[in-house]
């Protein structure tokens, strides 16, 4: 069986919820990469850190994830810090990934845009069309046009795509989809239940989810999914 590798980026404040993510995700992989943004301090790593492979650089954000995407082969899974993940997680990603014949992006999160767009945030006309989250219940798999990049695997041999792709620090979920559409690779969120994956609730408002309610971050957001010719590449509505 091919090999499977998970990153998380991270970045000092996150450390006590970081250590939550690790525990989850460790016995589940073969190798997991710990990407530390802008982080001094790696001498004082705490030792809940001693058997992942740790990555320090550049404050990439969170595209950070895809910092080992070119450099490994197999399955490839990217994380967030905030979330505690379940013992069969990485055990479902990949068999989704199998179900696809590798040809496809698995996520548990991820949007179904109105497009043209107007605004990235809200429901209903140039929004957001079709919302589905990774806290709460998917009932069947869909193919998306936006994948959430935290709650996601693909296997290296469908996407070839390195960090240098991305041009912002943390609008890797549209980015990472305009690549992988355009390669001609579906994204797909997977069915799950509410409460299977947890979040750990930082007490920061420095979230990416925040940053993104900032005018500014939506104008982003916005020109980037409508400068792409977005098409569906699998047959739509029917439930796997």
């Amino acid at each position: 069986m091919d090999k499977i590798y998970a990153i998380i980026p991270t970045m000092p404040s996150r450390m006590p919820y970081l250590e939550k993510a690790v525990a989850s995700l460790l016995p589940q992989v073969d190798q997991l990469f710990v990407y530390f943004n802008s982080f001094s301090q790696l001498s004082k790593a705490p030792k809940f850190l001693d058997k992942v492979t740790l990555l320090v650089g550049s404050d990439l954000g969170s595209a950070a994830r895809f910092y080992m995407a070119e450099k490994v082969d197999g399955y490839y899974a990217m994380c967030d810090d905030d979330l505690q993940y379940p013992a069969d997680y990485i055990k479902v990603l990949v068999n989704k990934v199998e179900e696809y014949g590798r040809k496809a992006v698995i996520t548990f999160h991820g949007k179904i845009m109105d497009l043209p767009l107007v605004s990235y945030r809200g429901i209903g006309p140039g929004r957001i069309k079709e919302n589905f989250p990774c806290l709460k219940t998917v009932l069947f798999d869909r193919e998306i046009q936006i994948g959430g990049t935290g709650v996601m695997m693909y296997h290296t041999s469908a996407l070839k795509v390195c960090v240098e792709d991305f041009k912002e620090k943390n609008l890797d979920d549209t980015e990472f989809s305009v690549l992988a559409n355009k390669a001609g690779v579906p994204i797909i969120v997977a069915a799950h239940r509410e409460g299977w994956l947890k979040y750990l609730n930082p007490p920061t408002q420095d979230t990416i989810w925040h940053r993104n309610q900032a005018p500014e971050w939506d104008k982003k957001l916005v020109d980037q999914v409508n400068g792409h010719q977005w098409k569906f590449l699998l047959k739509q509505g029917t439930p796997k």
